[in-house]
Order: C-alpha cells, then structure tokens, then sequence
C-alpha cells in the first residue's frame, strides 16, 4: 500500500501544476473559480485514494487477552454479544480454542484506528506504560478472580558486610486462610510473620546476612502445608575495602586495644600510638608494614590514612605544628576525624565546637540506640554515663535514643568529616556476646567518617526487575568524554550518550541465562547483577498490571455518544460525496473551457 505521506506529496505537485496551468491561460475571465475548483477537485482526488483502514477498523467488537484469562469468560462473553469479533492478544504463547491468535504490537496505530471502539480485555491486563501508548481508547476489563498475592516488595540487593538485609512489601491475602511470609537462606529461616486472613497488610523481614559475595535469599508465602510462591530475592554481600586507621591515645586504654584488635581482624591496616609515660611511646603495626623509625605527625604522615581516631585529651596534649596538620590533613585532604569525647571535653577547639555536650540525668542502665543512616540498627548498650550531644545546624546525628537524645553526629569540616561519640566502654557490648552490635556500631561511625572514595564508572540496570530473554537498560555514569566501550558477556555494548546529562550512558542488552552474571564493565572489574528466571515473580506483575488496567478503565470507560453519531452521518457514505464532487469540479472545468 502506498504511504500517505507520499500521495499527499503527488497531490501536492499536482494541485500545484493545474494552479500553474490555469494562471497560464490566455483568457483570465473566472480565474479565482476555476482556482477553487481546481483545488476542491485534487482535495477529492486525494481523499478518494487516502488509505483504508484495514484489518483493525472493519470489526464493532475488539477483544485482547492477556495472560491468565478464561476461555469460560470469554466465551460467556461471545455469547452474548455474537461472534463477529475481533480477538488479538499481546503473548504469541497465548491460545484460545487451542488456535494462536493474531499479535497486536502496534498500540499507537491502534490507538489512532480505534479511539473510539470499546477494547474488551479479558486476563491480567497490560503494564500501564503500554496504556499511556493507547490511550484514549476506551476499554472493558475483565480481570480473574483476585488471588492471593505478594503487591509490593523492596529490598538492598547490595549490602556491605555487616548490614542488615531489610525485606520490606505488601501482602493481599483475601483468602479464609492465615498466611506466613518467612525469609529463608542456606536451608534456614531467618525471618517470617503471618497475615491474618483477609487482609491487606505490609510486612518486614530482616536478617545480618553473615556471608560475603553473592547469594539468592528466598521468600515464601505458605498456607498450611501449601507453598503458594517462592520468589527469589538475590543478595550481593560486599567486604568494603579495609580502612587505613590511625590511633592516637595519650593513655593505654581497654576501648582502643579492644577495638584495635577486632578491626585487624577484620582486615582494617591499624597503626595505633599510645603515650606511655612522658617520654616512652608505643607503637604498634597490624596488617601494614612495620616502620623502623618512628615518623612526626607530619601532613604527607597524615595522607597515609582514611580515619584518625582519638579524644579531644590527647589532640589538646599534641604539640601546635602536629595539631595544625591533624587540621590541615582534615580540611584539605578529607581525613576522617573520629573523636571519642567525654562531659570534660573544651568546646573551644575545631574538632568539638560542633559538638557541645549535656548531661542527662537518667540512671544507669540499658541505652537503646538507632541509627539514623540505617533504620534496621538496633544496639542496646549498658552505661552508667548519659552525656548526649545537642543538636546545632550542619550537624548530622548518627545514633539517637527513643526520645532522640543524639549520642554520635557528624559535621563536615572542609574536605572531611569530623565525628564525635560520647559513648563510652562500648566494647561490653562484645563481651556480653553481642558481636554483631558491636560491629554495627563501629561500623556506623568509621563509615560517616571515612575518607570519600569517588569512582570512575558506576554501572546499574534497570528496570529493578530484569528477566531472562527481556531487555534490560544498562546505564553507565562516567565523568570522562571519552566515548565507553563494555562488554557483557561476548557481547560488545554500544553505549549512547544521554543529550541532557552527558556523564550518563545507556544501552540495551538481551541477558540469554538467569542466575548472577558481571555487569559489563568499561575500565574497572564489573559488579554481580542477577537475572531473575522468566516466571518468576509473575503474582506481584499480574496484580500490578490488573491495578494498572483498572485505573486506565476508571479513566476510558464509556464512549461519547456525539462520536458515534458523528460517524453514523455522511462519514461512513464519504466516499459517494467525494466521488459527486470530483465529478462536478471536473463538469464545471470542462464546461468553462468550451465557453471561453
């Protein structure tokens, strides 16, 4: 069929060369006349031989199934309303009778051939970005019966070592039975609440995943004995890179061996100077090279480390010129600047004028702290000393209690952070066999005080969920102009710059395998990304595309009755109008040539 873009160009020429032909005449009596009948007799001309919608606009009947209808619904429907009808389906695995159906893909195409027929739409429905390209089709829904089914779930699919994994969603349990969602990983549970019949509630699992690299928790929905789903939900444990720590204490103290001795078991490179009498200091080396003479507390000294630890008595001992450097090394470097402070700490220097301290008046006993960077933490410490940190602008609290006394904050201080704790004798927590709080706890202030690291490339993919033989956008952001080049598996991506943001590059891959695979990487090694299987996952997609199909039909239910009557006039007999006016202009054309 020719395009319509092109007849219109021919009768364009056309309408132009009669236009030309006519002014050329010798005569010019009735010109303006014969110039309208002229443009009136191509106008006709081209709508005569515009194109007939085909296929799509012949039936008064369309229907579309979608996965998870019913042949008995539709052929109740059928029944009632004939057999003249239109049946397409946007799954090619899709069969009614047994017999494939005709795909539908074009939906704009369809949108502009039917904006007006009702849509019958039987099974789950369509995503609601597949609605934006219909609209304003108008249709009617017929979803199945509602089931049973897990509506919404989020969770960190990449964790640093020690942080807790939080499982956060909706469950939709309209059945007469209680339901149990529990988390399980390496055979065990680890977590699970119950959802009482009829009802539509949230839910949160949580665990400290124990593992390092990557692993496939799973989440289940049980009923009695009956599994009704199990979903995987991919976990990427990363051991973050060891910091460089540097400690510095006036005074052999139990809270720094204890913490010393923890952190290089875990890997951290520690040097730690203790004073030991006015003029004997110790040093000591765990994971880092051992230094023959002892080096000054110098800048270049300094830059060696990510985090300097010690109290604002031992920083007040330090002579000026190595004070100034611990300053310096802090404002222009992003040295980490952790500083344990007690109720005797001067307010005056620039590590604790941020931080000005109260007494609480509260008796000894347990101390529940939440972090305010991490919701899931939870530590629980034993102190007789209640000395909190009042809250000023610019600084950030990173464990508070349940009236929100805050105990540890941040303030930035030109390249670096400074953080203060006035917690003290942290290390019973270990003692009394709570170790995973007490690694969240040091986990939380060395992380906010940390040296910034700012990498290369970073690469994600989207959307949250990417399955197997689906595309996936794989998005890079890369500060150089250099255009990237990556691979995944064999093959070769071919990124495109973003126009308004050009550190941001996309490209679309077709992952063939599900399980975990490499995120392509341009320069550095690529991170783990998971692949989920094709049918997984598919209660929480079919009620979100039924939500969505119910709140496109809310919107385009009903057909205007000044359409269809506007069609039912002289539209649907144009073709006999066009035809008697093509025939009159060419009458009127050749009767005023034999008059002139």
């Amino acid at each position: 069929m020719i395009s319509a873009y092109w007849i219109t160009a021919l009768a364009c020429l056309l309408l132009v060369f009669l236009l030309y032909k006519e002014w050329k005449r010798p005569l010019q009596r009735r010109l303006a006349a014969r110039w309208l009948a002229t443009a009136l007799l191509v106008t006709s001309l081209l709508l005569l031989a515009w194109p007939a919608e085909q296929q799509l606009t012949g039936s008064t009947q369309n229907v579309l199934l979608t996965p998870g209808f019913s042949e008995d619904s539709v052929a109740n429907w059928m029944r009632q309303h004939g057999d003249n009808v239109k049946m397409f389906t946007t799954d090619a695995s899709l069969l009614y009778k047994n017999a494939p159906l005709p795909l539908l893909l074009d939906f704009t195409t369809f949108s502009r051939m039917h904006p007006h027929d009702t849509l019958q739409v039987f099974g789950n429905g369509l995503p609601a970005s597949t609605w934006k390209k219909l609209a304003p089709v108008p249709i009617a829904f017929h979803p199945p019966a509602d089931k049973r089914a897990i509506t919404d779930i989020f969770w960190q699919q990449q964790l640093e070592l020690g942080a807790t994994l939080l499982v956060q969603g909706n469950y939709d349990n309209n059945g007469n039975t209680a339901v149990t969602i529990q988390l399980d990983a390496f055979g065990a549970v680890k977590d699970s609440v119950t959802i009482a019949a009829g009802r539509q509630q949230p839910f949160q699992l949580r665990t400290v995943p124990l593992h390092s690299g990557n692993a496939v928790y799973t989440l289940r929905a049980i009923s009695g004995t009956d599994t009704l789903c199990a979903e995987p939900l991919p976990v990427a444990v990363a051991a973050p890179a060891p910091l460089r720590l540097l400690i510095i204490s006036a005074a052999p103290d139990f809270e720094n061996t204890y913490l010393k001795n923890h952190l290089a078991g875990k890997g951290f490179l520690i040097t730690m100077i203790t004073t030991v009498s006015s003029n004997k200091t110790d040093r000591q080396y765990l994971n880092t090279a051992l230094q023959q003479n002892d080096p000054p507390i110098t800048a270049d000294y300094l830059s060696g480390f990510d985090v300097l630890l010690s109290d604002p008595e031992t920083l007040k001992k330090m002579n000026t010129a190595a004070l100034n450097n611990v300053r310096a090394a802090v404002q222009n470097k992003g040295l980490g600047l952790l500083i344990r402070m007690d109720s005797t700490a001067d307010a005056s220097s620039f590590y604790t004028r941020h931080f000005p301290l109260q007494h609480l008046p509260t008796a000894a006993g347990i101390l529940a702290l939440h972090s305010t960077t991490a919701d899931s933490t939870r530590i629980a410490i034993k102190t007789a000393n209640r000395t909190a940190i009042r809250y000023r602008p610019g600084v950030k609290p990173l464990l508070q209690d349940e009236p929100g006394n805050c105990y540890a904050a941040a303030a930035l201080y030109g390249n670096g952070f400074v953080v203060a704790t006035t917690l003290q004798q942290t290390y019973s927590l270990a003692l009394s066999g709570n170790q995973p709080a007490y690694q969240q706890l040091w986990a939380t202030l060395l992380r906010a005080a940390a040296k910034p690291v700012y990498t290369e490339e970073q690469w994600r993919t989207e959307p949250f969920f990417t399955f197997q033989h689906a595309p996936a956008s794989v998005v890079l952001e890369k500060n150089e102009l250099a255009v990237p080049l990556a691979r995944a598996d064999s093959v070769t991506l071919y990124l495109q710059q973003d126009e308004q943001l050009p550190f941001i590059w996309k490209a679309v891959y077709w992952p063939v395998e599900a399980g975990w695979q490499m995120l392509p990487a341009a320069q550095q090694g690529g991170n783990a990304w998971y692949v989920y299987p094709k049918n997984s996952w598919q209660q929480l997609i079919n009620y979100q595309h039924r939500l969505a199909s119910t709140q496109y039909a809310a919107v385009y239910a009903n057909v205007p009755a000044t359409t269809k009557e506007a069609r039912s006039g002289w539209w649907q007999h144009r073709q006999f109008w066009l035809l008697l006016l093509f025939m009159a202009c060419c009458t009127f054309l050749w009767i005023e040539q034999k008059l002139s």
